[in-house]
């Protein structure tokens, strides 16, 4: 590795450092789980924790581009980031769980099941970085009819990753030394690669120029012009738990709906918060717009669970009324974090919040502590009610462009 690309792969915010931190402690422990108790296929939800870090490093391009450097040191660094370093990483992890679990006299799986686990984790990564590049071309030539990319993905995921009809070691023997393959040409690839999207595919302007006038004036034309997106966002939901349904016919999709209730929380929060310096304008005081805000953030959410309970009922699944309490009043705590902290919450805070606001909604499940729960999430929406007033009618976080990576350059001693 060179100097310039050293430097280029140094270039990393702490708070990226402090969630690689985290994703690797957190795959260490996945890692150790299963080599003591080697349940079914190996084990690779730590390389598709690992993978994500190639696009978190996209919105540094611009400043890497003003630099003295080449737009091959600049792709080798990305394929550092999301290739080379998970690589890595990912045999760190998996030889300190063996070696703990040799001291431990807990070692169950066999050798070629680890070897498989590491390379499929590893292969993982590459089928991500590989997806990183093919979104911004599709994004171009398609436009956000692109994100229907997911599809093929998620059925290749759900094929892969959580079949119950099959061994997928085979697979593995086969995926593994083609993504090696694809790894290196990558690397020899470099200087040629696309430039990332660094924005989600529904962060785009709402509407479209040249368009008459709505003949819906008012809050509805939010609504409208964003019609597609949440379209987009249940039709993938709705193929999402139906496909999951057919691959592991006894998963219980009533677990899914808190994921469920994350994307359409995050996708409700950054159309707004992305919005905030125009509603502000608008003639409202401060607690009016907070009360219109929070009204079409519960609406919306409750739209979107309303169709997910729909598709549960479909799929011959149930879920009592109090589980869907939590994902509800989520986007209320979310909205005034991204009002507060930036576009870094919508980064950092959707893993975090799954492992730590998870639970609330298992809990909401069980019949005794039900009325526990739904009274603390009740206190938590009004709470949050109260800090997105604040934030809006006192605070000034609101109303700055905050990206998600700062252009701050990190790399040089």
């Amino acid at each position: 590795m060179s100097g310039a690309v050293l430097r280029l792969v140094r270039d990393i915010p702490p708070l990226m450092a402090a969630y690689l931190l985290f994703q690797a402690v957190l795959g260490l422990i996945l890692d150790f789980s299963w080599i003591t108790h080697p349940y079914g296929n190996p084990m690779l939800m730590p390389g598709v924790l690992l993978a994500i870090n190639g696009s978190v490093i996209a919105p540094k391009l611009p400043v890497w581009r003003m630099l003295p450097v080449t737009a091959r040191d600049i792709d080798r660094a990305r394929w550092w980031h999301s290739v080379g370093i998970p690589f890595v990483l990912l045999g760190f992890l998996m030889a300190a769980s063996v070696l703990i679990a040799m001291a431990l006299g807990t070692r169950n799986a066999s050798w070629r099941d680890i070897g498989l686990s590491w390379g499929g984790q590893c292969a993982v990564c590459v089928i991500m970085a590989l997806v990183w590049m093919v979104m911004p071309l599709a994004r171009r030539k398609w436009g956000r009819w692109s994100g229907l990319i997911v599809l093929p993905l998620l059925l290749l995921y759900f094929r892969l990753l959580v079949s119950e009809r099959g061994d997928l070691r085979p697979s593995l023997e086969m995926a593994i030394p083609a993504a090696i393959l694809a790894a290196i040409l990558l690397y020899a690839l470099a200087g040629r690669w696309p430039l990332p999207q660094s924005s989600a595919i529904w962060a785009t302007p709402s509407g479209a120029a040249g368009k008459a006038p709505s003949r819906f004036p008012g809050w509805p034309v939010l609504l409208r012009a964003n019609l597609g997106v949440w379209l987009w966002l249940w039709s993938l939901m709705a193929f999402g738990c139906l496909a999951l349904k057919y691959f592991m016919p006894s998963f219980d999709l009533a677990l899914f709906g808190w994921i469920f209730g994350l994307m359409s929380a995050q996708v409700a929060v950054i159309n707004l918060t992305t919005g905030m310096r125009v509603f502000r304008a608008l003639p409202l005081s401060g607690a009016r717009l907070s009360f219109v805000l929070v009204l079409l953030l519960v609406c919306v959410q409750g739209l979107s669970l309303s169709l997910f309970r729909l598709v549960l009922e479909i799929a011959g699944d149930t879920m009592p009324a109090p589980a869907f309490l939590a994902p509800l009043i989520f986007p209320l705590l979310y909205f005034p974090a991204a009002l507060r902290f930036g576009m870094r919450v919508a980064q950092f805070g959707y893993a975090l919040a799954i492992i730590v606001l998870a639970p609330l909604q298992l809990m909401s499940r069980d019949t005794g502590t039900a009325p526990g729960a739904m009274t603390g999430l009740l206190l938590i929406a009004a709470l949050s009610s109260l800090w997105i007033w604040r934030e809006i009618a006192h605070g000034h976080h609101a109303y700055r462009v905050q990206p998600l990576v700062p252009a701050r350059w990190r790399g040089a001693d």
